[in-house]
C-alpha cells in the first residue's frame, strides 16, 4: 500500500481514482484473515484521504479488530458521508464487540448532529427496536442528515404506529429526507397500499394550495405506484389548470454538490391519470390536450407525450406524430417511430 502511494502513476491519477491503488490490497488483507494488520495500516488514518481512511475501517470492521473500535466512532463525525457509512457498515460488522451501553450513551449524548445520524443509522441497521422511543424525539432535529436516518430507522424496525411522522417528512424541505421517507413508505412499513393512499390524499391538496411544488410532486409519485381512491377528480382538475412548464430547481447539497430536479407537474399527473377510466369528456379533453402538446411542447417534455400517446395508443395523435416526423431534425425520431408502430 505504501509503495503504491508513492507511484508515478499514483499520483497521476484524478483523486476520485486512485483508491483503486489501495482497494485490492486492503481486501487482500481481509482475504488473508490478517487481524494483527491494524497497527500497521493504522497511521493511514492520518493521510486524511477518504479513500484511505474507508480503507483502513473497512478492513477493520471486516476483521473485527477490536482496537480499532475507537477510531472507527471518531469517523461516525467525519466530514465525508463516505466515511460516516463505512464507519457505521463496520461497526454493524462488530456487533458483538461493541458495548451496550456506550452506545446508548452516545444517542443521548452526540458531540454533533452528524454523529448522532450515525449512530441513528447503525442503530436502525442492527433493527434495535427497543431504542425507537428515544430515537423518534430526534425528528424535528435541524440537521438533515439527522431527519434522514430516523425515516430510515422507522423503516427498518417497521415502527408502522409513527406512519403520520414519516409522511410528515415526506413535506420536508431537503431532498435527501424526501427521498429516505419515500423509500420507508413504499418499501418498508407493513401497512396496507390502502392506508397509504389514504395519508396521501389527506395531505396532497394543502401540499399544492401551498405551492410546494417539489413535495407534491413526491405525492403524486405514490399515488402513481400505489393508485388513487378519491383525489382523482382533483388531479385532473390540477392537470387541466396546470401549464406545460419545466421547472429546474437547483440546490447545492453541503456534502454531495449541486443537484438539478426538473419537475413538469403536467407531465407528472398524466402518468397517474393514463391509468385510469375517466368519463368520455374529460377523456376527450385530456387526449386533445395530448394532441395539442405534441405540437406546441418544447424538447424538455415532448419526449413524455410521445411516450404517453404511445402507451394510450391514441390514434388522434397520428397526425402530430407524423408532423413531427417529417420535420428537418428532431432527437425523438426513434421515439416518434416506435410510437407510430404502437399505435
Amino acid at each position: 500500500i505504501e509503495r503504491n502511494l508513492l507511484s508515478y502513476d499514483y499520483h497521476r491519477t484524478p483523486e476520485p481514482m486512485r483508491h483503486v491503488f489501495t482497494d485490492f490490497l486492503f481486501q487482500g488483507l481481509i482475504k488473508l484473515n490478517a487481524i494483527d494488520c491494524y497497527p500497521k495500516i493504522k497511521h493511514f488514518l492520518t493521510y486524511k484521504s477518504t479513500f484511505l481512511t474507508r480503507g483502513v475501517i473497512r478492513t477493520a470492521g471486516a476483521l473485527k479488530i477490536k482496537i480499532a473500535i475507537n477510531d472507527i466512532v471518531e469517523h461516525l463525525d467525519d466530514s465525508s458521508f463516505e466515511v460516516r457509512e463505512e464507519s457505521v457498515q463496520a461497526l454493524m460488522n462488530m456487533n458483538s464487540l461493541l458495548k451496550d451501553n456506550v452506545i446508548k450513551t452516545y444517542l443521548r449524548n452526540p458531540k454533533s448532529d452528524n454523529f448522532l445520524a450515525s449512530i441513528i443509522q447503525l442503530l436502525a441497521k442492527l433493527k434495535r427496536v427497543d431504542m425507537k422511543a428515544e430515537i423518534i424525539k430526534y425528528v424535528s432535529v435541524k440537521n438533515r442528515n439527522v431527519r434522514k436516518m430516523v425515516a430510515l430507522y422507522i423503516g427498518e424496525i417497521n415502527a408502522v404506529e409513527q406512519t403520520k411522522l414519516v409522511f410528515n417528512l415526506l413535506l420536508d424541505n431537503d431532498f435527501e429526507v424526501r427521498n429516505e421517507a419515500m423509500n420507508t413508505i413504499i418499501n418498508k412499513l407493513s401497512i396496507s397500499n390502502d392506508e397509504k393512499i389514504t395519508f396521501v390524499e389527506s395531505i396532497i391538496e394543502e401540499c399544492y394550495k401551498q405551492e410546494k411544488i417539489q413535495q407534491f410532486t413526491y405525492l403524486v409519485g405514490i399515488l402513481t405506484r400505489l393508485g388513487t381512491k378519491n383525489s382523482l377528480p382533483f388531479l385532473i382538475n390540477v392537470y387541466k389548470k396546470e401549464p406545460n412548464k419545466t421547472i429546474n430547481i437547483e440546490w447545492k447539497d453541503p456534502e454531495k454538490g449541486t443537484y438539478m430536479q426538473p419537475i413538469n407537474i403536467k407531465v407528472s399527473l398524466l402518468d397517474l391519470i393514463k391509468k385510469y377510466n375517466i368519463s368520455e369528456i374529460e377523456k376527450d379533453e385530456i387526449e386533445k390536450d395530448i394532441v395539442n402538446q405534441l405540437k406546441t411542447a418544447n424538447e424538455d417534455s415532448l419526449g413524455n407525450y410521445i411516450n404517453i400517446a404511445s402507451e394510450m395508443k391514441l390514434q388522434s395523435a397520428f397526425p402530430a406524430l407524423i408532423d413531427l416526423l417529417e420535420k428537418e431534425s428532431t432527437i425523438w425520431e426513434n421515439s416518434i417511430v416506435s410510437a407510430l408502430r404502437q399505435i
